[in-house]
This record gives C-alpha cells, sequence and structure tokens, in this order.
C-alpha cells in the first residue's frame, strides 16, 4: 500500500497511529546517538525485537514461516565497527522467498517499543514521531 491508498480511509489519523518505517536509515557511530552501534533502523529494531523477546515483553505467534524467516536473519560487524543485518537479498536466496512475515514481525515489536508523543503539525502523516530518535534523513553516513 502507499501513502494515498491510506489516506482514502476515513479517520485513519484518529484511529490508527501511523508510523514510518524507514529500515535504511543510517546512525553516525557516536556513543551518545547511538550508543547500541546500530549501522541503521532495521538492525536496531531487529536487536530491539531480540531483546524484548529474551525479557518476555514479546512472543512469536506459532507460525512456521515467520520461525524460518527469524531464524535465518544473520548480522554482523561491519567495517565502521557498527552491528548490521545482512542484506535482504541474501537472506531472500536462502529462504527462497522474501522474509515479508520477518520484517512486519520485527516492524510491530520495533513500534511496540516506542514512546510516542504527539505533535500539532499540518501534515498528519508525522502527526506522531519517537522521542528521542534523530529525525530521517536518507544523508547521513
Amino acid at each position: 500500500g502507499t501513502w494515498q491508498e491510506l489516506n482514502k480511509i476515513p479517520d485513519i489519523e484518529e484511529k490508527y497511529h501511523i508510523l514510518k518505517f524507514h529500515g535504511s536509515t543510517r546512525y553516525k557511530k557516536c556513543p551518545i546517538e547511538n550508543p547500541d552501534n546500530y549501522e541503521n533502523l532495521r538492525a536496531k529494531a531487529c536487536f530491539i525485537a531480540q531483546r524484548m523477546l529474551k525479557d518476555g515483553k514479546a512472543s512469536i505467534p506459532n507460525i512456521p514461516e515467520l520461525i524460518e524467516e527469524l531464524l535465518e536473519i544473520k548480522f554482523f560487524e561491519n567495517s565502521r565497527g557498527l552491528l548490521q543485518i545482512e542484506d535482504n537479498d541474501d537472506l531472500k536466496e536462502r529462504l527462497g522467498r522474501s522474509p515479508d512475515h520477518a520484517m512486519a514481525w520485527i516492524m510491530f515489536i520495533y513500534a511496540t517499543s516506542l514512546e510516542l508523543e504527539k505533535r500539532f503539525v499540518e501534515n498528519k502523516r508525522d502527526a506522531y514521531y519517537v522521542k528521542d530518535e534523530p529525525e530521517f534523513n536518507p544523508a547521513i553516513v
């Protein structure tokens, strides 16, 4: 779906919190802004989901495809010393399909971990933001 399709739903902003998830948003190597050293939002979301599982704050539904996809995700420390999740193409090649179940579950669990604050802006798609999270900037290296 697209934003145009979502905006056709009557009163969607009043019924749901719609959050943008830019998984490729890169983080700087900085002990203050990025203390856990994640390469991007996708890596951060994966590790937060893992932590929530370990802490008993999340559970995995008994969906075989989801479980298979989650078990297949690999991570590494990249040349900048940041934690990075493998490229989706590599994961797709091993699975023989896109890891859509895993990515949807990870984004959902990540969203439940966020402390949201409402802000009043004209563009209602951005009416909620994540407290203490940098604004999306694809140029950050």
